[in-house]
């Protein structure tokens, strides 16, 4: 067992000895105390479940502006099952002198078929000795766009489609710009003299 599965078992040992206690001092009839015995008991398994979900998925979070490709993997959409296509991403970010700042990590960004093409290239180039370095900037979907070419792209339906969460910015998806390019050296700070 990990670290953080382990103290999430803790916290959920905490909260049941809490409950128990709390339900042996208070004066409530049997039948609530047992509804909120089966009530977090049930709860603890829903938080398990979903927490076990998300670990290990791509972050769909904004992609760092500077970072170093480690690898790609590009999803077409599939149009006869209406699925959007999708590009993942092993990345690590950059600073600001070119050197690598942080742990690697997945990103998901929605498919294009330009970005699909620098990807390809971008990893051409990995497998060359190439390190590569991407540029990513946020371009907002243009309102104009066909609500299938919409969904293929993966961009959440509009608040009047059938399924839409109703918030009013759900519509709106940012999508990447990323570029690639060969990484240049590293900016080393001015030598000191002995």
């Amino acid at each position: 067992m990990t670290l953080p599965l382990a103290g999430i078992a803790a916290s959920y040992v905490l909260i049941a000895v809490l409950l128990l206690s709390l339900n042996l001092a208070s004066r409530w009839h049997w039948r609530v105390k047992a509804a909120a015995i089966v009530i977090t008991t049930a709860f603890f398994g829903v938080c398990y479940l979903s927490t076990t979900g998300l670990i290990g998925w791509p972050s769909e979070a904004r992609v760092p502006e500077h970072f170093q490709l480690h690898w790609a993997t590009v999803v077409e959409p599939d149009k006869l099952n209406g699925l959007p296509g999708s590009i993942y991403l092993w990345i690590e970010g950059l600073d600001e002198n070119n050197t690598l700042a942080g742990m690697p990590r997945a990103y998901r960004v929605p498919y294009s078929r330009e970005l699909a093409d620098r990807i390809g290239h971008a990893k051409e180039r990995i497998e060359q000795g190439a390190d590569q370095l991407g540029t990513a900037r946020d371009l907002q979907m243009p309102e104009g766009e066909p609500d299938e070419d919409r969904r293929l792209a993966g961009a959440p339906r509009r608040q009047d489609e059938p399924g839409s969460t109703g918030d009013p910015a759900a519509f709106i998806q940012h999508k990447p710009s990323i570029e690639f390019e060969d990484m240049p050296p590293p900016a080393l700070p001015p030598k000191q003299p002995l």
